[in-house]
């Protein structure tokens, strides 16, 4: 059976969520068949996410600069790929990037994002 998986990131949550129709949530990054080195560097991208949070007033969080922003989005895709590389042919592994809303299945579609350049001011913390 094909397992259906989803990265993106959530605040306080692990970055892999089940996308297969019936199962939702977060996934137990230990319950994937992946290598430790891959477990931790997806541990680390959340924890990267989740430093942008500002607990006093939530919709100002964002990544304090571009560049923040730029190895974010990088990391991301990198993940994706490893996990792509890990998991197949038992997994199916889509990946919300942090460039746009639209849930990418193949890695071609990468291409038809904007340029993390592009949306990084929008990804960055408010001024107080």
């Amino acid at each position: 059976m094909l397992h259906r998986i989803k990265l993106m990131v959530d605040y306080c949550c692990p970055p892999v969520w089940w996308d297969d129709g019936y199962r939702v949530g977060p996934v137990e990054l230990s319950d994937l068949p992946i290598t430790r080195e891959l477990r931790d560097r997806l541990g680390r991208w959340a924890d990267m996410y989740d430093s942008t949070l500002d607990m006093n007033y939530p919709p100002d969080s964002g990544f304090e600069n571009v560049s923040d922003f730029l190895a974010f989005d990088d990391e991301g895709e990198q993940l994706w790929l490893s996990l792509i590389s890990e998991l197949s042919p038992d997994y199916d592994v889509l990946y919300r990037s942090a460039r746009s809303t639209k849930v990418l299945s193949n890695p071609a579609e990468l291409a038809d994002l904007p340029p993390a350049r592009d949306v990084a001011s929008d990804n960055l913390r408010k001024p107080q």
